[in-house]
């Protein structure tokens, strides 16, 4: 049986500050913080995970860091988890993205529309892609990995294992520090809430 835990990084400067993240914004005190219970939360698991995977961007990478070093577990990173790429838009506050892009700002409401494409940045169904055809060498069945990720790849990993969809995929997003767990039986991807900051 496959399982796997799922986790949002800390909570970084950019989301502090209600930004498109951008690729570089480290976590804030608040996100460290958040790291760290989640690994006192894991660490009082009967059933640990046995290693741990984290995006490639920095935020993702230090909330690892944190709770590897408290469940003495090593972790490595892999650019299929990182966040959909914003472009040109990282960084911006919403307001200031409707501004710049007032077409892609009309456009992103569309929820559903997996062709929406951030401005030079990377498009929905791309992105899906990437997620999705990274589960099978992420999760193999002789593992328990603890993924830590962002928030639009937590929303559509949950839509796409657990529903077989991307419909309503905005609202299946993880807040900063939180964990899922997910198992595969023979109906499919099932999973729960474990811990939130």
């Amino acid at each position: 049986m496959r399982r796997f835990l799922l986790a949002r990084h800390g909570e970084c400067i950019d989301n502090l500050e209600r930004r498109l993240p951008a690729r570089n914004s480290p976590l804030s005190d608040a996100g460290r913080n958040q790291a760290n219970r989640i690994a006192a939360a894991l660490a009082d698991l009967p059933d640990r995970p046995t290693e741990i995977i984290s995006s490639a961007l920095p935020r993702a990478i230090e909330t690892a860091i944190i709770i590897g070093s408290k469940l003495a577990l090593a972790s490595v990173a892999d650019e299929r988890l990182d966040e959909i790429r914003f472009g040109r838009a990282e960084g911006l506050l919403p307001e200031e993205f409707s501004r710049r892009f007032p077409n892609h700002s009309r456009a992103i409401e569309d929820e559903e529309d997996l062709s929406f494409t951030w401005p030079f940045g990377e498009s929905r169904v791309a992105f899906v892609e990437r997620l999705t055809s990274s589960i099978g060498d992420l999760i193999p069945k002789t593992c328990y990995p603890l993924l830590i990720t962002h928030w639009a790849a937590t929303a559509m990993l949950r839509a796409q294992l657990v529903q077989g969809t991307t419909r309503q995929w905005t609202k299946l997003g993880l807040d900063n520090g939180e964990v899922f767990a997910f198992w595969q039986n023979a109906g499919g991807w099932e999973c729960r809430r474990i811990w939130g900051c």
